[in-house]
């Protein structure tokens, strides 16, 4: 998929989708990099069951990497994960 305007309309409802944007903004792979946009993107993965959302929001919260580091948290969304067997 080239055009990266679908890509963003279709992470609103897609985890995948949403976890492939974060990942470019994470990186700067065809965008300029941008670590916020990436969290809101992973987070958006994370509501939508992606195991690669939940895993890089618990890192955040876990470093303190673009939100207030918090110790509860991670352990609660990699629960989460691994209650969904993935």
């Amino acid at each position: 998929m080239d055009n990266f305007e679908e890509m963003l309309e279709l992470a609103k409802s897609d985890a995948r989708m949403a976890e492939r944007v974060a990942i470019m903004y994470a990186r700067g792979d065809g965008v300029e990099k941008n670590p916020r946009l990436a969290l809101q993107y992973f987070y958006q993965a994370a509501k939508g069951g992606s195991a690669v959302g939940c895993y890089q929001m618990g890192r955040a919260y876990e470093l303190g990497k673009g939100v207030k580091k918090i110790w509860i948290l991670p352990e609660d969304i990699m629960r989460q994960r691994q209650q969904r067997d993935i």
